[in-house]
């Protein structure tokens, strides 16, 4: 959860102001930074957290508000004319470097997502080149602050951004271009910002009067159909991301997790220029393969608890030595969250409105609709839930109002119901409404009370981080809580799985490279997610979702999940902060295609699967900031969508691999994910706004082997057996505007697909109906799941065997 409501104070505002006024909030605000507001300025001498003001003035538009920034900082504003209510808040983009020689000012790139290509300079044009590309220095307009020359100090020529417009003064951001020239004067300069990111770079400040050699340079990575496509000032619509250097030379995650004795696999992908040649250290039981376009690593975990290390070694594509990356990978049977976890979070459907008597309704909720039996077993309680102000000794204190001045009632209630309970808290001073502190500073006395009052949970944003939003501050802040957690967990005498920390930093600052190390085992990837299929207002919608998890999904792995938020299934447009954004003009909710692509692709990806509609009465969804009650007429298909079975098995895999993209089209995308009895699960998306038929070449889905032939199963409908298929075939699916059709992918060479068969192990005991049930699957008769099962009996494996043998 982000910044996305006004502070309680601005509410109670709004009731009594005029209908021409503004509430307006102004945040994070740099000092020597103003705002002009239709001609009503506000300067800023000294830095604040937040200034609250009030204007009049009659519908606003972004073209009469104006604001300056400076040292990197980038003013982001949000109207709401509906509410006559105004945001502007500063994030500093980038911090400004001492010199061309600080350590951290060095190696950074400039990148756009999903592409690998160099940008270079060449007999007058520009050209992507995949392994070089011309050096570029950054150097400040001193006319106007906060904006840059890009100077090629290659090709001795300065670049800049022309547009194309079109009827009605239309801007075509991919017709548009970048051009050079040796004239300063007729340069044009750029605005560095991020796509909403908040990716923190070194850009060099002062004007660069003499370019030599060891001027520091930046190297462009990027290439689309119209090569080079930076954010121009005057084209918001061309947005590029920021990403400095990563902290091992590979592509990939060098802090693994397993189980004893579980399947493990290990994706390596090495940075650009660089060829992972081989592996030094390997346990026993893994090994390397090289059957794909990408090397892995597969096999079992070693069976003895212990931390394993083994090398990457690495070249250059001239075969040139490069140093290699130690992999740690850590083994236990003690692990945080060895699949993601599944719950509830209050946010979306509740927002400030939440209070025992609510969560416990909740809570029984999930108990009754079967949810806690499936695995959705924390019931989280988000922001809101204490008094504004610490106690004289420093202590948090439980809202009086809401709960009592006492978690004890929520808490027993729901372990007593068979769940767990999660607690809300922030990295910064504040949490993200400051409506309550956050656990800056007080990481230690937070996590003891949180611990001590019986929660098993946190989740812990990113707002109001005083301290600093670099990476590395982030990363600091965060570790910070985590030894306080581990240290309050230690001294409860509980052991690690008792305690789950949840990071929410929403991805600005690639935490699934980091994360680990802070001790959370999973963290957010994405922006808050909003009820819309496309929300390019927040950056919150569906498909600003799979933009997300395109780039990250190697860094997936067991107890190391990336998160994409809460599930929007259920909601309908009934939420409060889910309900806000989308665009001028858009409606938020989601059609029942869309909840079923939300829940399947968050399966695929091996997100944390969190409800975050009001399940306490799915029929009849009430708001309760409104008091507006709207019938869900949906809330058959939405429950259907929340219990399947076999799409929470492929979220809940043990193999903890991430949805790997292999089709990417404008009408289409497939996602693939390798799962730990061989199987593959497939999922195609289709993105267009129309009913289309996909055909999708098997040959192009990793861990498919030509000669085998592969069964078919639609996990939309109890793992049906459709067909079989091999390597050479195509598998054919019509789909609806924005659904997602996901399948199963069974070799078939140890006979047809049960379920059981791939849990079952040598010491597990069956009885004589599971044998008929098992029986009747491979002649042909039905297809069964664990639910068809007696778990009761005493026929073992062997005798199972000797009848196998017998049917083949």
């Amino acid at each position: 959860m982000k910044k996305s409501v006004f502070s309680a104070l601005l509410g109670l505002f709004a009731l009594t102001a005029s209908a021409a006024d503004y509430d307006v909030l102004i945040e994070n605000m740099p000092k020597g930074c103003s705002v002009n507001i239709a001609g009503q300025s506000f300067m800023q001498t000294t830095p604040i957290l937040a200034r609250e003001e009030r204007i009049s003035a009659e519908n606003l538009s972004r073209e009469q508000i104006e604001t300056t920034e400076t040292d990197g900082w980038h003013a982001f504003v949000s109207i709401d004319n509906a509410n006559r209510q105004l945001t502007i808040s500063y994030q500093q983009l980038f911090e400004p470097a001492e010199s061309a020689t600080d350590s951290h000012a060095k190696s950074y790139y400039i990148y756009e997502a999903g592409s690998s290509l160099h940008v270079k300079y060449e007999d007058g044009n520009i050209v992507a080149n995949s392994f070089t590309g011309d050096k570029f220095v950054f150097i400040e307009n001193q006319q106007n602050s906060g904006t840059y020359y890009i100077y090629n100090q290659s090709a001795g020529h300065y670049i800049y951004y022309t547009i194309k417009t079109g009827l009605f003064n239309t801007k075509y951001t991919s017709l548009s271009s970048v051009k050079y020239t040796e004239d300063l004067s007729s340069a044009k300069s750029w605005r560095i910002v991020d796509d909403g990111d908040g990716e923190h770079v070194d850009i060099i400040p002062g004007e660069v009067t003499d370019v030599t050699e060891t001027t520091q340079g930046w190297n462009f990575r990027g290439g689309a159909d119209y090569v080079l496509n930076l954010y121009d000032r005057s084209d918001v619509n061309s947005k590029w991301m920021f990403l400095g250097q990563l902290s091992a030379s590979v592509n990939c995650p060098t802090h693994l997790f397993a189980e004893p004795g579980n399947p493990f696999m290990h994706k390596l992908l090495p940075l650009e220029n660089e060829e992972i040649v081989g592996v030094e250290g390997l346990p026993d039981g893994l090994e390397l393969r090289t059957d794909r376009s990408y090397k892995y690593i597969y096999g079992h975990a070693p069976k003895t608890e212990g931390t394993y290390t083994y090398r990457l070694l690495i070249t250059d594509h001239d075969g040139v030595e490069k140093p290699s990356v130690e992999v740690r990978l850590d083994v236990s049977s003690h692990l945080t969250q060895p699949r993601p976890f599944m719950g509830l979070l209050t946010w979306n459907a509740f927002d400030t409105n939440i209070n025992t008597d609510a969560i416990k309704k909740l809570s029984d909720a999930l108990v009754s609709y079967g949810l806690t039996d499936l695995g959705y077993r924390y019931m989280c309680i988000d922001d809101h839930w204490a008094e504004s102000s610490r106690s004289s000794d420093g202590k948090l204190q439980i809202s009086n109002s809401k709960f009592n001045g006492s978690f004890a009632d929520v808490v027993n209630h729901i372990h007593n119901n068979g769940q767990k309970i999660g607690i809300y808290s922030d990295a910064g001073t504040y949490t993200c409404s400051k409506a309550q502190p956050g656990s800056y500073g007080y990481e230690e006395s937070d996590a003891q009370q949180f611990i001590g009052w019986g929660f098993d949970l946190l989740k812990y944003d990113y707002c109001y981080a005083s301290q600093g939003t670099t990476p590395k501050i982030a990363e600091q802040a965060y570790t910070a809580m985590g030894q306080a957690i581990d240290k309050a967990v230690k001294a409860a005498g509980k052991q690690p799985e008792d305690f789950l920390y949840y990071m929410c930093e929403w991805g600005w600052r690639s935490p699934w490279i980091w994360g680990a190390e802070t001790g959370a085992t999973c963290w957010r990837v994405t922006d808050d997610t909003r009820d819309f299929w496309s929300d390019t207002k927040y950056n919150g919608g569906i498909l600003q979702s799979i933009a997300a998890f395109k780039k990250n999904w190697m860094y997936q792995g067991v107890n190391r999940w990336n998160d994409a938020d809460m599930l929007l299934v259920g909601l309908h447009g009934t939420g409060y902060a889910s309900s806000n954004g989308g665009g001028i003009g858009v409606k938020a909710g989601l059609t029942v295609d869309e909840c079923k692509t939300n829940f399947a692709l968050w399966c695929m990806w091996g997100s944390p699967l969190t409800l975050s509609n009001n399940i306490t009465n799915l029929d009849g969804q009430k708001n309760t900031l409104t008091g507006k009650t709207v019938t869900n007429q949906y809330y058959k298909e939405d429950l259907a969508i929340i219990t399947n079975k076999e799409l929470i098995k492929i979220d809940q895999d043990i193999l903890g691999q991430g949805g790997e993209p292999v089709i990417d089209e404008s009408t289409h995308i497939v996602f693939t994910k390798d799962l730990a009895d061989g199987d593959v699960a497939v999922s195609i998306t289709n993105l267009d706004s129309s009913t289309r038929l996909f055909s999708i070449p098997l040959r192009q889905i990793p861990g498919i082997e030509s000669g085998k032939t592969y069964q078919v199963l639609d996990l939309w409908d109890d793992a049906k057996d459709v067909g079989r298929l091999t390597k050479s075939e195509n598998y054919g699916v019509e789909l609806t505007s924005h659904n997602t059709a996901v399948i199963r992918l069974h070799d078939t060479t140890y006979g047809l697909y049960c379920d059981v068969f791939g849990d079952l192990n040598d010491d597990r005991k069956v009885n004589l109906e599971d044998v008929a049930i098992m029986l009747d699957v491979l002649l042909g008769r039905k297809t069964v799941t664990k639910a068809d099962l007696n778990r009761s009996g005493t026929f073992t494996i062997a005798d199972l065997t000797l009848l196998l043998t017998l049917v083949k």
